[in-house]
């Protein structure tokens, strides 16, 4: 059962498209679904100012969004109210399943990293594709280590991302909002967040390890990306994407010395999942289209890294899990216990540079 739950995918095409720029009569984009534009710098400052205003909440369609809410509304009550179970088990796992979807989608941890495969009763094994290199590792949500890969193989610590939306029953009698749709940007958060800000943590501690970090002030250079780039591809290893703050974009789309270097993508639906276009050969991603709350990229900052299968790898055992959780303690509610067991890591510290403005 689809939901629609992540607005920030599901249905913010539609609604985006049909609006229009700031300072034109043409929406957005056409039927195609490609993004109005006459040139790759015009493409680039509507893709900034989609992101813009998605943050500010310029898109909400007031006819839409009520209609959606109340199917969510509607959904949620009968499920609440199914006092069998089996309705409230399988919204739990639709919200799961969902926030899975657009993790894998949408999220640096799965885009940046090769996704290892665990059999039941073994435990996380990622191969190393060079040895006698610094790897940074998760040891929780929120500890890291380094280690020297010295084997064929890296043995990551597993650890387990754990969320616990609950719906209180005041909350029904009284229709608060929508509900459903906020519990669920609160369960991606957190899980998808954690995923992603692991990454992160691990990129920071594996990124002055081999390369040094490259700070730049004012407005970012091709030059200052390009020394970024070639401190990677000096290990001899590809560079293969970019992750950037969403104000670096505006450095990109208003400066014209990016203009031959850029190839943005025109897809409304692929910009709103954080892929930009290229860049030096690089895939440009971004959180900048994301919900506040989903992002995880401080201001003026970048990642290059190279291919998943030289980075590093994370491991899960299968789709988030879900189980139903009624009037826990004194709560007067019912909700969900979700959880997933991860393993996160960066097996080469050398295909990993950043750049930072100061």
């Amino acid at each position: 059962m689809r939901l629609g739950l992540n607005t920030r995918k599901i249905g913010a095409a539609e609604v985006v498209a049909a609006s229009r720029p700031l300072n034109s009569n043409e929406p957005y984009a056409g039927r195609s679904g490609d993004i109005n534009a006459g040139s790759r710098t015009e493409l680039m400052q509507k893709m900034v100012e989609i992101a813009s205003r998605l943050q500010n909440g310029d898109f909400e369609s007031p006819v839409a969004e009520v209609a959606s809410s109340e199917e969510r509304t509607q959904v949620l009550r009968a499920a609440y109210e199914d006092r069998a179970g089996t309705g409230f088990a399988d919204l739990g796992a639709s919200i799961a399943a969902e926030i899975s979807e657009h993790a894998t989608r949408a999220g640096f941890c799965r885009r940046l990293l090769t996704r290892a495969d665990v059999a039941q009763g073994s435990i996380p094994r990622v191969r190393a594709r060079q040895r006698n290199v610094d790897a940074v590792i998760a040891t929780g949500p929120v500890q890291v280590a380094t280690q020297v890969v010295r084997d064929k193989y890296l043995y990551p610590s597993e650890f387990d991302i754990v969320a616990y939306p609950m719906i209180e029953q005041r909350e029904i009698n009284q229709g608060n909002g929508d509900v459903l749709q906020e519990k669920f940007l609160e369960t991606q958060e957190a899980f998808m967040v954690v995923e992603d800000r692991v990454v992160k943590r691990l990129m920071d501690v594996a990124a002055p390890i081999y390369n040094n970090i490259q700070y730049f002030s004012g407005t970012v250079t091709p030059t200052t990306i390009k020394q970024t780039q070639q401190q990677v591809q000096t290990w001899s290893l590809p560079a293969n994407s970019m992750v950037m703050a969403m104000d670096l974009m505006t450095d990109l789309a208003t400066g014209s010395t990016f203009s031959t270097f850029v190839d943005p993508v025109s897809k409304l639906e692929i910009i709103l999942t954080g892929r930009l276009g290229t860049l030096f050969g690089m895939d440009l991603l971004t959180d900048g289209y994301r919900d506040p709350r989903l992002q995880v990229l401080d201001q003026g900052e970048f990642y290059i890294t190279s291919t998943p299968d030289y980075v590093g790898a994370y491991s899960d055992r299968g789709p988030i899990q879900s189980e139903p959780r009624n009037n826990t303690g004194n709560f007067p509610g019912r909700g969900w216990y979700m959880f997933e067991s991860m393993s996160i890591s960066v097996a080469n510290a050398k295909g990993v540079a950043r750049g930072k403005r100061v």
